[in-house]
């Protein structure tokens, strides 16, 4: 078994491509190129299909910025110290589009205006319906979670740009 915990740039290319693949095959649903089996997809906004391919699209470009431009994470978990400003705030701008468009799809699941179906599945009872309430609730808290690491990120991403910014000057 190997040890190898880092990509390699044409490893992080290939993986890239295929998300950002993914990203756009999901993008023709809304387009209406790609018809959609599930129910309510008429019920859905056009957005939240585009930010459902975003997260995919967005998050491929940040392998091959990350791992193939960028050599990959430094003993940190960061981009190593040597990286370009302008390839550090493009992994930045990428990470926040993917919470973005986390944030509100979740969002829009919980607090958006038309009605919402939820269904629990346990090992004891199968899949059941869920209560709309507590579903919302649950989405709820976990849209306030997504937009608090959102923020977090934001504030940590932009210390580490001045930082580089002030150590390439």
């Amino acid at each position: 078994m190997s040890s190898k915990s880092q990509l390699t740039p044409k490893e992080a290319i290939a993986y890239g491509l295929l998300c950002v693949a993914v990203g756009m095959a999901i993008a023709l649903v809304p387009l209406g190129i790609v018809p959609s089996s599930v129910t309510d997809a008429n019920q859905t906004p056009h957005w939240v299909g585009y930010c459902i391919a975003l997260v995919f699209i967005l998050g491929g470009f940040a392998l091959i910025v990350g791992f193939a431009l960028a050599g990959g994470a430094g003993p940190d978990g960061d981009l190593p110290i040597d990286t370009p400003l302008w390839i550090y705030l493009t992994q930045q701008l990428l990470g926040l589009g993917i919470v973005g468009s986390m944030g509100a799809i979740s969002s829009w699941v919980s607090f958006g205006s038309e009605p919402r179906a939820f269904t629990t599945t346990s090992s004891f009872s199968g899949a059941r319906p869920a209560s709309e309430v507590v579903g919302r609730i649950a989405f709820g808290f976990g849209a306030v979670l997504v937009w608090l690491f959102f923020i977090a990120l934001a504030v940590r991403a932009a210390r580490r740009i001045f930082k580089s910014a002030k150590r390439s000057a």
